[in-house]
């Protein structure tokens, strides 16, 4: 392990500094958690080293894994702002406390999901929106297209069965067309 990779670790993990009315074990707790953070990183790092050719490069690694965990943590918010908009009954969650417990304004969570994270979100529990313009998708024979999620967006393939029918994905009005894969 070089001291660039130390460093990155550092950036990432570092020492906690003690909060005011912090007791000394809650200190010490969170300095040891930091602490064994660093380790589980180094290890994995060092086992990406391991695997890779000798182009790898542990600062672009670690970049893409934090998008990557940034682009599911804004699906998880598009999906429950979805949910909290289109589908609580009687009614819906006003845009305020919304847009202040997703750390955006209101116009930033209004235009937030689309006809498909709405979609989804009917799928994922089963029932039609408040609107009951929306309803969930009943037949689960039904796959994407190898490569696309019924969404329509890229996804990893995963073997298809003979029983089930294979279907191309279709946008919702006013999408634009996908991009290829690289």
């Amino acid at each position: 392990m070089n001291d660039f990779t130390e460093e990155i670790i550092n950036v990432l993990y570092p020492d906690p500094t003690p909060q005011p009315d912090e007791s000394r074990m809650d200190f010490v707790q969170r300095r040891v958690l930091a602490s064994n953070r660093r380790d589980v990183e180094r290890e994995e790092l060092k086992d990406q080293i391991k695997r890779a050719d000798d182009a790898f490069d542990p600062l672009i690694s670690e970049l893409r894994e934090l998008g990557r965990a940034k682009r599911e943590i804004e699906e998880q918010m598009r999906l429950l702002v979805a949910y909290g908009r289109e589908f609580v009954r009687p009614e819906p969650y006003r845009l305020a406390p919304l847009a202040e417990a997703a750390g955006m304004s209101i116009s930033g969570v209004r235009g937030m999901y689309g006809s498909s994270d709405i979609q989804r979100v009917a799928n994922a529990i089963g029932r039609s929106d408040r609107k009951n313009e929306t309803k969930p998708n009943a037949d689960p024979k039904i796959v994407p297209e190898k490569g696309l999620d019924i969404y329509g967006r890229f996804a990893p393939a995963w073997p298809l069965y003979p029983e089930m029918e294979v279907v191309k994905p279709s946008r919702p009005q006013g999408a634009s067309e996908l991009p290829s894969p690289p």
